[in-house]
């Protein structure tokens, strides 16, 4: 049998030789592994141009709001304020959520079932999807005022929206 040392030990040390660099190593080979195997992992447009591959887990779902994680491989270069299309749904990426091992990025989205349209510096009409924050009409309770003796309604509906 013969032996080339050098080759041992580059196949020893092939993913680092700190404990920290085989852990990074090692878990974004887990990461690219678990998106090839998981029933979780999707395919998914980013900003409607580029396709890759993303795990999602839902994390509540409400009448009014939708929130998902959706993991994504570094190399994908995934930013706060992406929008993902998913089959016919488009999520507004909010929050990125920092972790101890840093081998894929994890976001929080939100489900974005409105879009808000404007007209820009030049004239032509701009359209963006959005997230609506606004209350239900179950949930808006009446205030009422007195005004010269007499009971007032006063509107207390707020409407917030959310966008890249």
């Amino acid at each position: 049998m013969k032996t080339n040392y050098q080759d041992v030990f580059v196949a020893r040390h092939q993913h680092g030789k700190k404990f920290k660099e085989l852990v990074i190593k090692q878990g974004t080979l887990d990461f690219k592994n678990f998106l090839i195997s998981s029933p979780d992992a999707i395919k998914v447009k980013i900003n409607n141009e580029k396709e890759t591959k993303v795990a999602t887990i839902l994390e509540k779902e409400k009448e009014t709001e939708s929130k998902r994680y959706f993991l994504c491989d570094k190399a994908d270069e995934i930013k706060v304020g992406d929008f993902i299309y998913w089959e016919d749904s488009i999520w507004l990426l909010f929050l990125k959520t920092r972790e101890t091992i840093n081998v894929y990025d994890k976001f929080e989205g939100l489900e974005c079932k409105h879009n808000i349209s404007w007209i820009d510096s030049y004239g032509k009409i701009q359209t963006s999807p959005c997230y609506l924050v606004a209350q239900t009409d179950n949930t808006i309770k009446t205030n009422f005022r007195t005004w010269n003796n007499m009971i007032t309604p006063q509107p207390n509906k707020n409407l917030e929206i959310i966008t890249s």
